[in-house]
C-alpha cells in the first residue's frame, strides 16, 4: 500500500497526471488491496477531470479555506456552532 500511495503522491507533487496516472491506475486496479482498487476505479470514472486536476498548477485551496472560515463565522452568528453540531 505504501508504494502505491507514495507513487500517487509523486504524481500529485510533480503535476504529472497525463503521463503517469493511467499506468498507476492500471497497477492499482490489479493490486491485492481493496481500498486502493476502489480508489483507482473511482479515479477512472472521471479520468478527464482527475488528469486536469493533476496537471494544472491552479487550484481552489485558498478559496476553500476562506469559505470554511466564513461558514464558521456564519454558524457562530446563528448560534449553531458547538459540540452538538458535531
Amino acid at each position: 500500500m505504501v508504494a502505491h500511495v507514495r507513487e500517487f503522491a509523486k504524481i500529485m507533487d510533480q503535476l504529472d497526471g497525463v503521463r503517469r496516472l493511467p499506468g498507476w491506475i492500471d497497477r492499482a486496479e490489479n493490486a491485492e488491496l481493496p481500498m486502493i482498487r476502489a480508489f483507482a476505479r473511482n479515479l477512472r470514472n472521471d479520468l478527464d477531470a482527475v488528469i486536469q486536476g493533476l496537471t494544472s498548477p491552479f487550484n481552489s485551496g485558498i478559496v476553500e479555506g476562506r469559505v470554511t472560515e466564513l461558514k464558521s463565522i456564519k454558524r457562530q452568528m446563528a448560534g449553531r456552532a458547538g459540540f452538538s453540531l458535531l
